[in-house]
C-alpha cells in the first residue's frame, strides 16, 4: 500500500556505503489482518523522484523499503471512524547529491516509519475492481538515513568542510536526507492510493492518487500477459533491487534494456535475508555467501531478453543489481513461467 516516493536522490556511481543495523525481527501483532497479510515482508519499490522516461513512462525505482512491522486499527477521526495503518522497516534509496560543494553519490539505507489514517470505498465497472485508500489527515512519518555517507569534496570549500574536527558534517547531511524523505514520503501519500484487480486477466495492481473508476495503473509491460512484478529499474554501480518474497515455482524474467549492459539476479532463500540484508542494502550482493545463492544468472545486452528461474529449495528473494561497472536502467518484469 505505501510504496511512495521517497525524493531525496536520483542515478549516479556510488562507493559502497556501511548500513545501519535494522530492526530485523518483524513484529507478530496484527499480521494477520488483511492489509499485513499483504504487505508483511515484502520489499516495496521507491520510485525516481526525477528521472522519468520518454513518452511520460514510469519513473524507474531508485529504492525499496522491507516491510517488517505492520498494524491495522480502527481510530476516531472526525466526525467518522478511519484506518490507521501503521508499517516500519528498513530500506535504501539511491541518493545523487551535489550541493554546498559536497558530493554525495550512494545507496543510502535508512530505517523507516508511518502511521497512516484514512478510509477505504470500493467499486467495479468494466470488468476492473477498484478500491480507493483516502487519506483523512497527515500521515506521521519518521525516517532515520544512515550516518556512513561517502561525501567528497566537489570544491576546496567542500574538501575543507570534510575535514574540519568537530564538525558532525555526515550527521548534518544525514539529518537533512531524513527531514526531507519524511517530508517527501507524507506528502506523496496525501495523493492517496488506488489498487485495482483486472477479474478477466487475474491482474491486481496498485498506483499512488485516485484512479478513475475501470482504469488501471499504467506499466512498462502492456501486452496483457499477467504479471507478478512489472517496473522500471535504475541501477547505478552499488545500487540493488529486491522482489518477493517469492513461491518456488517456475518464474520467467523478462527484462529490455534501456542503457547501459543489464542486469544480475541472485536468488536467496527468504530465511537468510535478514542475516544478509546488510549486504544487500549496502548495493554488494556479490559478498552474499555463494553456496546461499539458490540460483543466480546475467541478462546482458542491447534489446528483449527472458530467463526461466526455477528455485525449488525455499520460498526467496530475488536481488537485482546492474551488470559490469555501469549504470544500467531496464524495463523489468517477473510472471509465471511453465514447468
Amino acid at each position: 500500500m505505501l510504496a511512495a516516493t521517497v525524493s531525496v536522490g536520483a542515478c549516479a556511481e556510488p562507493p559502497s556505503p556501511k548500513p545501519p543495523a535494522p530492526a530485523l525481527v518483524p513484529s507478530k501483532e496484527n499480521r494477520n489482518n488483511w492489509v499485513c497479510r499483504g504487505l508483511m515482508d515484502r520489499f516495496l519499490g521507491l520510485p525516481s523522484a526525477r528521472d522519468v522516461g520518454a513518452g511520460g513512462a514510469p519513473p524507474p525505482l531508485a529504492g525499496r523499503w522491507w516491510v517488517r512491522g505492520c498494524q491495522l486499527d480502527l481510530a476516531q477521526g472526525v466526525g467518522r471512524k478511519e484506518l490507521k495503518v501503521h508499517l516500519d522497516g528498513p530500506g535504501w534509496y539511491w541518493i545523487d547529491l551535489d550541493q554546498g560543494g559536497l558530493e554525495l553519490h550512494q545507496q543510502v539505507p535508512f530505517e523507516l516509519s508511518a502511521d497512516v489514517f484514512g478510509t477505504i470505498r470500493f467499486a467495479y465497472s468494466d470488468g476492473v475492481a477498484s478500491l480507493w485508500f483516502e487519506p483523512t489527515r497527515e500521515a506521521n512519518v519518521e525516517v532515520r538515513a544512515s550516518t556512513e555517507l561517502e561525501l567528497h569534496g566537489a570544491t576546496p570549500w567542500g574538501s575543507l568542510l570534510r575535514r574540519i574536527p568537530l564538525l558532525p558534517i555526515r550527521q548534518m547531511t544525514a539529518d537533512r536526507l531524513s527531514d526531507s524523505a519524511a517530508s517527501a514520503f507524507g506528502t506523496q501519500i496525501q495523493r492517496g492510493i488506488t489498487v485495482t484487480y483486472d477479474l478477466a486477466r487475474g491482474q491486481a495492481d496498485m498506483a499512488l492518487g485516485v484512479l478513475r473508476l475501470g482504469e488501471t495503473p499504467r506499466r512498462v509491460f502492456e501486452d496483457g500477459t499477467a504479471w507478478i512484478e512489472n517496473d522500471r529499474l535504475s541501477l547505478p554501480v552499488g545500487a540493488t533491487q529486491v522482489f518477493g518474497p517469492l513461491e518456488p515455482l517456475p518464474l520467467d524474467v523478462d527484462v529490455v534494456v534501456e542503457r547501459g549492459p543489464g542486469i544480475e539476479y541472485r536468488a536467496l532463500c527468504t530465511r537468510d535475508m535478514a542475516s544478509h540484508f546488510g549486504e544487500v542494502a549496502a548495493g554488494k550482493p556479490e559478498t552474499i555467501p555463494a553456496q546461499l545463492i539458490v540460483q543466480s544468472g546475467r541478462l546482458a545486452g542491447v534489446g528483449a531478453q527472458t530467463a526461466k528461474l526455477q528455485v525449488e529449495a525455499c520460498p526467496y528473494y530475488l536481488v537485482v543489481s546492474g551488470a559490469l561497472r555501469e549504470t544500467t536502467v531496464v524495463s523489468f518484469r517477473l510472471r509465471a513461467g511453465a514447468s
